[in-house]
């Protein structure tokens, strides 16, 4: 590595890129404080890459193909039900039922697909480019997190990876 940064807790040898030190998960603070025009610059970026997982976390096949099976399935349910059973009342409650299940279902499956999705796009693209940022202007991804802690909403996607090793 020989970057001459170490951790203040257990003196281990750390990237610059890294907010974290990967061994006892301590802050890596950076000497010097960052100025208004570079926390101004930081902060585009942040809104950049945020963008990039939003558009990212919609672009999802899987979700798509699951409303349509889990639609059918429910209607294909309520046939299925009014053959077998002869009560009306009967039919209505247990497609109901089958239609609470099919939407929770289909809840979990968007839930999953997006986090996958958001995932792979943070390690694949947003990483990649906020290191080559931070590395071309010489930045810690210390203070990049910090900024990006300040600017970003409670429910941003881009928190998901901040202050981690």
């Amino acid at each position: 590595m020989n970057n001459g940064i170490r951790c203040s807790n257990c003196g281990a040898e750390v990237f610059s890129t890294s907010a974290v030190c990967r061994y006892c998960n301590t802050p890596i603070k950076p000497e010097k404080l960052l100025a208004e025009g570079d926390r101004e610059k930081i902060s585009d970026v942040v809104s950049a890459m945020e963008e990039t997982l939003q558009v990212e976390s919609g672009n999802s096949w899987i979700t798509g193909v699951a409303f349509l099976f889990l639609g059918v399935l429910a209607v294909v349910s309520f046939f299925l039900y009014s053959m077998l059973l002869s009560s009306v009342t009967t039919v209505w409650v247990l497609t109901i039922f089958s239609g609470l299940l099919l939407f929770i279902t289909f809840g979990a499956v968007v839930e999953y697909t997006e986090r996958k999705a958001v995932g792979k796009a943070y390690r694949e693209d947003v990483k990649v480019r906020i290191d080559e940022y931070l590395k071309t202007m010489n930045f810690h991804r210390y203070e990049f997190d910090s900024v990006a802690d300040d600017l970003l909403p409670k429910k941003a996607l881009l928190r998901r990876f901040l202050f981690t090793p």
